[in-house]
C-alpha cells in the first residue's frame, strides 16, 4: 500500500511552541522553537502558521516576503544536529517567491503569505525597436489587504516547511525513532531590522505574532511500524550560501558623450562554501548596501533590499575546477540571463522592467509602488552539475555618471544547490554526508 495520507490513519496536531520570545521593542532577540514527540512518525508536510508582524499603525508588508518576512533564519534540527538550515532566509525566500507563476501568486501566495506578487497588464505592449517593451502598464492587484495591523487584526502567513526545506520534500515521513529530538527553530529579525520589512520605516512598535506548528502524526498501524523500522535515509539537494562584497564604483565625470560611463571593472572571488561538494545549480543575487537606493522619505521601496539589483552592463562567469562554465566574457545581456534563469530553475514571475536599469528603461509606463521595483529582480542562475574542488565567480560591471543605484557597493549573495544524503546504520544511528552525484 502506498504511503499516503488517504491510505494511512493519522491525526492533525496544532503544536504550541516550547519556547517563544517574541521580537519587540522590549525583546529584540526574538526566537521560537517547536518539538515533535519522539518514538512516532509524522508526515513531512509540516506547516508554520500565524507568522506576522504587528503594529498599531497600519502599513504595507514587503512586496516579496509579505507576512513571512520576520523570519530571519529557520532550522530543522535533531537535538544539536542541524538537518537543514536557512541562515539568510529572507533573501532566499525573496527569489523563491518569484518562481511561482503569476496565477499562483495572485490566487495563493497573496492569501497565504500576504505578498504583493502577481500582476495584471493593462493597455498595449509596445515592442518597437529600441523601446525595450516600454508602455506596458503593469499594475499591482490591490484587492488583497496585505497590511501590517494590530495583533487583533494581524494578516498572517501560512508556510509549508516542505517549500523551505528540500530535506522535508524528499522525505515522505519524519520518523522520530530516528530523529529522536526533532525541532523547528526560528530566529526573528530585531525590531530595527523589521523596519526594512514594511513600507513605513519610522515605526517603533513593530513586533512578531506568536506562531504555531501544524503537524500530522501517523496513528498506530502496520504501515506506520513498517515505515519507521524500514527507514533507510534519503538523498536531497540543499541550498547553501556564500557571499562577498563589491566596492562602490567611482563616479565617472559628466561629458558631452551621451553615455558618460567609465571603464569596466572586473572582480573575481573564490567561493569556499562549495568546496568538496557536488553542485547542481547556482543562483546569484546582488543586494544593495546604500539605504538611499531602496528607501526614500521614510518609505521603503516595495521590494526594499531583498530583491536583486540590476547592475549597468554586467556579466557573470563561474569557473569550476579551472574551467569556465560560460565561454568568453560570461553571461551577458539581461534578457539572456533571465532566460537562463528560467532554463535552470523554471518559471519566474518577473515583468521585464524589473531586470533593467533606469539608463536603458527610462519611460516604462509603470505607476505607483510598482515603479519602485525598476531593476530590483535581476537574478542570474546557472546549471553547474559538477563536483567542486575550486569555485570562482567573476562579476563585471561598468560605472555610469551619477547612477548611485548601479554604482553603489553591493553584496553578491551566491546560493548553491548541494547534493546531500542521510545514511542510517543498522543500530538506527545516522550521518549526514555530502554526495558526489
Amino acid at each position: 500500500m502506498a504511503l499516503t495520507k488517504a491510505s494511512t490513519p493519522h491525526i492533525a496536531h496544532i503544536i504550541d511552541p516550547v519556547f517563544y520570545n517574541g521580537s519587540s521593542a522590549n525583546s529584540p532577540n526574538g526566537r521560537v522553537e517547536f518539538r515533535l514527540q519522539p518514538g512516532t512518525a509524522y508526515f513531512s508536510d509540516l506547516r508554520l502558521i500565524d507568522v506576522a508582524i504587528t503594529s498599531a499603525t497600519p502599513t504595507d508588508y514587503n512586496g516579496l516576503l509579505g507576512s513571512e518576512s520576520p523570519i530571519k533564519s529557520i532550522s530543522i534540527m535533531d537535538g544539536g544536529v542541524t538537518l537543514e538550515a536557512l541562515n539568510r532566509a529572507q533573501y532566499l525566500r525573496a527569489w523563491q517567491a518569484l518562481q511561482s507563476n503569476n496565477d499562483a501568486n495572485v490566487s495563493i501566495a497573496r492569501h497565504t503569505s500576504q505578498n504583493s506578487l502577481g500582476y495584471i497588464v493593462q493597455g498595449k505592449l509596445d515592442m518597437s525597436e529600441g523601446t525595450y517593451g516600454e508602455k506596458q502598464d503593469a499594475q499591482i492587484l490591490d484587492e488583497i489587504n496585505n497590511t501590517v495591523n494590530s495583533a487583533a487584526d494581524a494578516y498572517k502567513a501560512w508556510i509549508s516547511l516542505r517549500d523551505l526545506f528540500p530535506f522535508l520534500a524528499a522525505n515522505p515521513i519524519i520518523p522520530t525513532n530516528i530523529y529522536k529530538d526533532f525541532r523547528v527553530v526560528v530566529q526573528f529579525s530585531t525590531p530595527t531590522e523589521m523596519k526594512t520589512l514594511v513600507a513605513n520605516n519610522g515605526l517603533n512598535d513593530l513586533a512578531t505574532f506568536r506562531p504555531l506548528l501544524l503537524a500530522e502524526e501517523m496513528t498506530n498501524s502496520e504501515l506506520k511500524v513498517a515505515s519507521m523500522t524500514q527507514y533507510q535515509g534519503v538523498k536531497w539537494n540543499s541550498w547553501e550560501h556564500d557571499s562577498f562584497r563589491l566596492d562602490a564604483l567611482a563616479n565617472p565625470p559628466d561629458t558631452t558623450d551621451a553615455t558618460a560611463i567609465g571603464d569596466q571593472v572586473s572582480v573575481t572571488r573564490k567561493l569556499r562554501a562549495f568546496t568538496g561538494k557536488y553542485l547542481q545549480e547556482m543562483v546569484i543575487q546582488v543586494t544593495p548596501t546604500n539605504v538611499n537606493t531602496w528607501s526614500n522619505g521614510g518609505t521603503n521601496d516595495l521590494f526594499s533590499k531583498y530583491g536583486s539589483v540590476s547592475l549597468y552592463r554586467p556579466s557573470f562567469n563561474v569557473r569550476i575546477n579551472g574551467a569556465n562554465k560560460i565561454p568568453r566574457e560570461g553571461l551577458i545581456g539581461k534578457n539572456r540571463r533571465l532566460a537562463v534563469c528560467a532554463d535552470t530553475l523554471g518559471q519566474w514571475n518577473v515583468p521585464s522592467f524589473q531586470v533593467y536599469t533606469s539608463q536603458v528603461y527610462p519611460d516604462n509606463g509603470i505607476t505607483g509602488r510598482l515603479l519602485t521595483t525598476l531593476g530590483d529582480a535581476d537574478f542570474t542562475a546557472l546549471d553547474i552539475e559538477d563536483y567542486c574542488e575550486d569555485v570562482q565567480l567573476t562579476v563585471r560591471r561598468t560605472p555610469a555618471h551619477d547612477q548611485t543605484k548601479t554604482n553603489q557597493a553591493v553584496d553578491v549573495q551566491v546560493w548553491g544547490n548541494v547534493s546531500k544524503a542521510v545514511v542510517v546504520g543498522k543500530d538506527g544511528a545516522y550521518a549526514i554526508v555530502n554526495t558526489k552525484e
